[in-house]
């Protein structure tokens, strides 16, 4: 078995010019890719991870006051489930309150070294 290394200055010997994909004619985006070079892109909407697509957000640490993340909170629930009731979205963060996870230093430190990945 040969190891490929893209840094050897043979790493595309062999390799055609063109390669060619086979497509079913059936399929209108395939016949819109060959004969109008239209590519289809999913929005990210219809995209199955979650994150995909997320922009990283920043943040002042005088910004993280209890007000401000209860305000955040109750903006997720309600985007993530229209139909959550309002004393749902308040037993859900007193549950948070509990946690402190705001305040635990572990939970900082790894999210400082996630945030520093981006």
């Amino acid at each position: 078995m040969k190891i490929i290394n893209q840094d050897d200055p043979d790493f595309l010997d062999g390799i055609p010019t063109i390669l060619y994909k086979y497509r079913n004619w059936d399929i209108n985006f395939h016949r819109d890719l060959v004969l109008n070079g239209q590519i289809y892109f999913s929005s990210l909407d219809q995209l199955n991870d979650p994150f995909e697509g997320s922009i990283p957000f920043r943040y002042k640490t005088e910004d993280l006051t209890i007000e401000n993340l209860y305000v955040k909170y109750k903006k997720f629930r309600t985007d993530t489930n229209p139909s959550v009731k309002a004393n749902e979205i308040e037993t859900g963060w007193q549950e948070q309150l509990k946690l402190k996870w705001w305040n635990n230093e572990a939970h900082k430190k790894s999210t400082r070294k996630s945030l520093k990945k981006d």
